[in-house]
């Protein structure tokens, strides 16, 4: 919880800093981290939190998972899936700046 709070902080600093905005940057993945624990880590398995994957038959991909895999996990399939309501997460409503951070956070996984 304080990681969280501490990212959310750096955040907004970063924000009222005037900082090159997630989209031009290529997206920031310390904030798509705090993005991924607000709305994702409900269901998804991530890396570095408490695992709460949602039970089958929803269970979707880990975040390893995805970021194991980029020739399928493109960053456009992201963004594209993202944006798009869908089941189970058809309320989740993201800003292209969040979906930016949260895709970047997804790469960081990657191994290099």
């Amino acid at each position: 919880m304080r990681n969280s709070v501490l990212a959310l902080a750096t955040v907004v600093a970063l924000a009222a800093a005037g900082a090159t905005s997630a989209a031009e940057a290529g997206g920031d993945a310390a904030a798509g981290r705090v993005i991924a624990a607000r709305y994702c880590a409900a269901c998804h398995e991530i890396p570095g939190l408490d695992g709460r994957a949602a039970p089958a038959p929803l269970t979707p991909p880990a975040f390893a998972a995805i970021a194991a895999h980029p020739e399928t996990y493109t960053r456009a399939r992201l963004e594209r899936f993202l944006r798009a309501p869908h089941f189970p997460m058809k309320t989740l409503v993201l800003s292209r700046h969040d979906i930016a951070n949260l895709i970047a956070f997804i790469e960081s996984l990657r191994a290099p």
